[in-house]
């Protein structure tokens, strides 16, 4: 019981954020936009966007959400959009509202750092009963309805670092840097100046960052080595495809929130006092988004690692 109360409030803390989201009776098929010629992002409800990159060798997809009915629908649509064949599916990190779609990718390579092997065992050992089902369901808006047909399985290939996929000019660069969590990867398409970023770019609401294996000083590194790269767009792992600007104001305002929360602890506040404190930092992603209960513990557990 204690294993899974753990299980389950850790997943509470990774994405929340989801539960006030309404699930429909039905499927809604995903909101598709098209950020280049070679590029389509899929936003939707349950769990991660998906994003379909359109190589010279074929289709290489990035996170597949929650749902194996519309990763399959969105890989189906795709390869009739560009009358090409899908080569691989690239997993930014190893939740499980990025990869428990990937059943629609069985036929092809799986790809995602080495980095998340522990993570990716400890997320495939989850056994689901009802009751476990019903608590994800609370977390995971579409849960319950993604689970009967979800086959998630271990990425058949493993990489370390960085590794480039494709072949000519669409060529993409599939990178880990950590961050958001200790396997937290990116993927740049240097043809079209686009970034699929995973959860380092969380878009109009708040930013969950408190993974066990956050990194804030990764995290920033990887904002500043963006901010030099000819990005044009961003397809963030939740919310609206932004312009390269938007990896600023997340950089400002994390800087900001740890200079302060550095401050606090110099001067010995305890943690109860910081969570709300007056001289935090204002939020980059502006009026009228709700705060989410797990906030609270994402600033408490980064002011108890400075």
């Amino acid at each position: 019981m204690k294993k899974l109360n753990l299980i389950v409030v850790f997943a509470f803390g990774i994405y929340a954020f989801f539960s006030g989201v309404l699930i429909a009776d039905e499927i809604e098929k995903a909101e598709y936009h098209e950020v280049s010629d070679s590029v389509v992002m899929a936003k939707h409800q349950y769990g991660s966007n998906m994003t379909c990159l359109a190589t010279e060798e074929g289709l290489y997809f990035v996170d597949c959400g929650l749902n194996t009915e519309l990763a399959g629908q969105f890989r189906k649509d795709m390869e009739k959009k560009f009358t090409k064949k899908t080569v691989a599916l690239l997993i930014t990190h190893a939740h499980i509202d990025h990869f428990f779609g990937m059943g629609a990718f069985s036929d092809v390579k799986v790809i995602s750092s080495e980095t998340g092997k522990n993570l990716w065992n400890r997320q495939l050992a989850i056994e689901f009963n009802e009751k476990r089902i019903q608590a994800y369901d609370r977390i995971f808006s579409g849960f319950r309805e993604s689970f009967p047909n979800a086959k998630p399985f271990m990425p058949t290939e493993f990489f370390k670092d960085q590794i480039i996929l494709g072949k000519g000019k669409n060529q993409l660069i599939f990178t880990t840097t950590g961050g958001h969590t200790s396997c937290s990867s990116s993927v740049f398409f240097p043809a079209e100046d686009i970034l699929v970023s995973g959860d380092l770019v969380q878009v109009d609401q708040y930013p969950y960052f408190g993974d066990p294996t956050n990194d804030m000083n990764a995290w920033l590194s990887a904002f500043k080595k963006w901010e030099t790269m000819p990005i044009k767009k961003i397809c963030p792992g939740h919310g609206r495809v932004v312009e390269k600007a938007y990896i600023t104001l997340m950089r400002n305002y994390f800087e900001g929130m740890v200079s302060v929360l550095k401050k606090l602890k110099f001067k010995n506040f305890d943690v109860r006092d910081i969570i709300r404190h007056p001289d935090l930092p204002d939020g980059y992603w502006g009026k009228g988004v709700k705060r989410p209960v797990w906030f609270d513990f994402c600033i408490s557990a980064l002011y108890q690692k400075l």
